[in-house]
């Protein structure tokens, strides 16, 4: 009998917990660009801790957690590179492709969503170290964030390009 009432318990709480768990899906927000690049073509690069479904939370200098309950609506290199098609000028025949790696597209435990990584566009390149603050708690203050973030990328590409 005790085996029994044991399996029920068992059960009981293995149903409970599993339907308290809710899953979140997030998209990157349509950007509205202040600037504008010329280029013909994105290439996004990344870790592959950065492709999974998951939004990735930095809890340590050394530790990273990627989000179970948490994930992208779809490949996040697709989004991104979305994204950054909305900074595009319209091209013309002498435009490059701009590529960028991205080592880091993720939130941290200082209370920041941390884009960091380098681009290439033509014979110019460079590298970007963004931490964006959250205006507050939680994954969808941190999506947000990051799109803000990859708006700064795209501004100082933009600077550095036309830098002589």
């Amino acid at each position: 009998m005790k085996k029994w009432i044991c399996l029920f318990i068992a059960l009981l709480v293995g149903c409970t917990s599993s339907d308290s768990i809710e899953t979140k899906t997030y998209v990157l927000p349509n950007a509205e660009p202040e600037v504008k690049l010329a280029f013909n073509e994105v290439k996004v690069q990344m870790p592959s801790y950065l492709q999974g479904p998951g939004i990735v939370y930095r809890l340590s200098e050394t530790e990273i957690k990627v989000a179970s309950h948490n994930v992208w609506a779809g490949n996040l290199r697709s989004m991104l590179v979305e994204q950054i098609g909305q900074y595009q000028m319209p091209t013309t025949s002498d435009a490059f492709r701009l590529t960028i790696q991205f080592e880091r597209f993720n939130g941290a435990y200082t209370g920041n969503a941390e884009l960091k990584g380098t681009w290439v566009l033509g014979d110019k390149s460079g590298s970007f170290d963004i931490e964006q603050p959250l205006d507050k708690d939680g994954y969808d203050a941190l999506v947000t964030a990051l799109n803000l973030g990859l708006g700064d990328v795209m501004g100082q590409i933009k600077s550095q390009v036309e830098a002589p």
